[in-house]
Order: structure tokens, then C-alpha cells, then sequence
């Protein structure tokens, strides 16, 4: 869940966003739906999350503009949790393991005597992601341009057996078929142990259609699709019109998942081994892909 920073009035966060410290920090909202923290004593935010149980594991992601001094984020109640501290702008994440069950509060700290500047924060239960093992994918082909695809669940107990039980398979496979391996895959699968489906409303049918910038093209364009995006990625929240359906395109979490292309430190390349532009976001729209299951 993304908790918006606008418009904070009450105090510990019972209802929304809540000044904190002796004597409380001054908030004061920013155009952009930034909000600024200031105080002499260690000025700070906070606002309810509603129930978590022992053993829930929860991710905060958060932006932070500006930043005179050290900053971290804590969640407390029943449990007493601390997040890393930082001390430069930027968009960090921090993952809690509850260990109280109730209510709990989320707060974010800023440095004693200085000015701090936050534009995000989000909740989200983490992930308790876990090897399923590995798996080998098999691509033939025939004289008649067909494919047909094997997969064989290894049964190894890290890479190098992975690998060495491939070469094995796929002598074998050789022996007993006439087409010819176009290409295979060997990896590691990895399953959520402890899934729960989101809240109501949530639909992988729609879609942000992000367009973005090829790098060293001008003329050619690409396409990004993530299903079931968060309202945060929009110009507008619900109600708004059009801004509803209208991309962000300066959404600090946006530019960050689309620089997982991006030519200077990308993790990923586009089809093709082509790169996204530094900065590639160009425009986008809320978009819904035709579902038969609803």
C-alpha cells in the first residue's frame, strides 16, 4: 500500500500522517506531494498500518529529495523494528520481520537540525521467495521450421551438477530424436513458499503502458507493460479523470524500474540487446488487456 505524504494533520498517525519528536516536527506539504520535515529536535513522521502478525515479513520502500543529516525508517508498536540509515538522497528499501501481533505504526526519522524532504513512502508484505531447484528447457526444430519445447526438472543440488546433468540429458535426447536442439536453458526456479493473494481490486488485466526511449535511436521507441500497477505510478488517484489514467513520468519508483534498462548500470537489455536512454520515460496510459477470466 502507498501512503500518500499530502495534507498530514494528525498526530501519530491514527488516521494519516502524524508529526513526532519533543516537541513535534514541523511538516509542511510541498507542490508535487512532497513533504518537508523540520525541527531542532530529531523531527519525524508516522502513521498506522493497520494489523501484522509474528513472522510477517514487510518491505517499506521510500524517496527521499532532500537531506541535511541521517534518516531511517522504523516500524514500531508491538514490534520495535529499525531500518538502515542514510544520509543522501535517494529511493531505498528496507525489509521487516514482525515479532508482535497488532496494530503497528510506520515512521520515518530525519536528522536533529536539519531539513529533510520525502516524496514516497510504500508497505508492502515481502516476499518469501525459496529455490524450487533447477530445470533444463529444451528447443527443437524440425525440416519443417516447427519447434517443440522439453523441460526436465533436474534433480541437482547447485549449478555446476545442473549443468553437468544437461549435458547428460541432452546427450541422450540426441539418440533418440531426428530434430535438431535449436537452443536450451538451464536455471534455477524460484517460488513464493508463503503466497496470499492481494486485497480486492487487484487485476494483472490492467496494465501501465510506459513508452520509452531506445538509446542510440531517436526514431525507435519500445513499449514497458507492468501488470496491475500501483495508483502511485499515475498523475491522479481514483476520481481524478484523466490523470487517473495518465503516467507520472517524473514517479521516482517508475524511473527506477525503467532503468533496469537503461544504458548506464542496466540489468537487463531490451529484445535485441538494445538498451533504454538514460532518463527514457516518454509518456504513458493505464491500459487493460481483454481477459476471459474476469
Amino acid at each position: 500500500m502507498t501512503y500518500p505524504l499530502t495534507n498530514p494533520n494528525f498526530f501519530d498517525g491514527a488516521n494519516g500522517w502524524g508529526a513526532i519528536g519533543t516537541p513535534p516536527a514541523t511538516l509542511t506539504p510541498l507542490p508535487g506531494d512532497l513533504l518537508q520535515m523540520s525541527d531542532t529536535a530529531a523531527p519525524g513522521i508516522s502513521q498506522s498500518i493497520g494489523d501484522w502478525n509474528i513472522g510477517d515479513r514487510l518491505t517499506v520502500s521510500y524517496h527521499v529529495t532532500q537531506t541535511t543529516g541521517a534518516f531511517r525508517s522504523r516500524i514500531v508498536g508491538p514490534s520495535d523494528l529499525y531500518g538502515s540509515s542514510h544520509s543522501d538522497p535517494g529511493i531505498y528499501s528496507d525489509t521487516f520481520e514482525i515479532t508482535g501481533d497488532g496494530v503497528h505504526y510506520l515512521r520515518f526519522y530525519a536528522a536533529a537540525n536539519g531539513i529533510s524532504t520525502i516524496d514516497y513512502m510504500e508497505v508492502k508484505k515481502a516476499m518469501a521467495i525459496t529455490s524450487d531447484g533447477f530445470e533444463l528447457s529444451v528447443s527443437l526444430v524440425d525440416s519443417g521450421g516447427d519447434q517443440s519445447t522439453l523441460r526436465y526438472q533436474l534433480v541437482a543440488a547447485d549449478m555446476t551438477e545442473a549443468l553437468a546433468a544437461a549435458t547428460t540429458v541432452l546427450s541422450r535426447l540426441d539418440a533418440v530424436t531426428d530434430a535438431v536442439v535449436k537452443g536450451y536453458f538451464v536455471g534455477e526456479r524460484y517460488t513464493e513458499d508463503a503466497l496470499s493473494l492481494p486485497g480486492s481490486g487487484v487485476q494483472v488485466e490492467q496494465r501501465a503502458t510506459v513508452i520509452c526511449q531506445i538509446d542510440g535511436d531517436p526514431l525507435k521507441k519500445v513499449a514497458i507493460n507492468i501488470p496491475a500497477p500501483v495508483d502511485g505510478l499515475f498523475v491522479g488517484g481514483p476520481g481524478t479523470g484523466d490523470g487517473y489514467n495518465t503516467i507520472d513520468t517524473t514517479d521516482a519508483a517508475l524511473a527506477l524500474y525503467t532503468d533496469i534498462w537503461a544504458v548506464t548500470g542496466a540489468l537487463a537489455t531490451i529484445s535485441d540487446g538494445e538498451y533504454l536512454s538514460d532518463a527514457p520515460i516518454l509518456r504513458g496510459r493505464r491500459t487493460h488487456r481483454q481477459s476471459s477470466r474476469g
